[in-house]
């Protein structure tokens, strides 16, 4: 069996409500330096209590991109189930108008004991877009995707087919994974997709949950 923590960072602003709870607020353009410091930190104190140092084996980059916050959680749930592969997950997730900066960023870390103590890891980053800045998500996301692994783009509920904004973010990724099954005309939606699939097939595979 696989146990799993969510490590809450060293430092930084606590996240203010309870879709972020376990997660820190980092500046968007120092998520790479903060997640480095978190599992530097995390594997000094792990050591230093006669642990073992987690490893950091991520095997792809998954992205979500969840319509409101009650998706997000959903997205986070399955992210945080000890069976999920170690990976970079990254929720994305508008969040309307408010008096803040557009786009904040939010980072968990997360340790993963598997049988015989081996120790494995994940991270958790959660952009959170105002209202105007949805379509800057992707210069945010692409430095964010690791190189050289497989990359997934999970858009939950139906995508805003043929808008610069899904084809961007699709463009980023390997495969692009949706769910016609959740989707209100899913006729409509399958015609969609069929138009898609043969525009984006030599860069960008995709799947049908359903």
């Amino acid at each position: 069996m696989s146990t799993s923590t969510i490590s809450e960072g060293f430092g930084g602003v606590p996240a203010p409500n309870d879709l972020i709870q376990t997660m820190r607020k980092v500046e968007p353009e120092a998520i790479e330096t903060e997640l480095d410091t978190s599992w530097r930190a995390a594997n000094a104190s792990a050591l230093a209590s006669g642990g073992h140092a987690g490893a950091r084996n991520t095997v792809m980059t998954l992205v979500i991109y969840a319509n409101n916050r009650s998706e997000a959680r959903r997205a986070l749930a399955v992210l945080n189930d000890p069976g999920a592969q170690a990976s970079r997950a990254i929720v994305i997730v508008p969040v309307g108008a408010t008096g803040d900066a557009p786009i904040e960023a939010y980072i968990a870390t997360r340790t993963q004991a598997q049988d015989g103590g081996v120790m494995s890891y994940g991270e958790q980053i959660v952009l959170m877009a105002h209202d105007g800045a949805v379509q800057h998500l992707p210069g945010t996301l692409l430095p964010l995707i690791v190189a050289g692994l497989p990359s997934f783009f999970w858009w939950m509920g139906e995508p805003p087919w043929r808008t610069e904004l899904l084809e961007s973010l699709m463009d980023s990724s390997d495969r692009l994974i949706v769910d016609t099954a959740a989707m209100p005309q899913p006729e409509r939606s399958l015609m969609a997709l069929d138009d898609l699939m043969r525009r984006k097939k030599s860069s960008c595979a995709i799947s049908d949950l359903n």
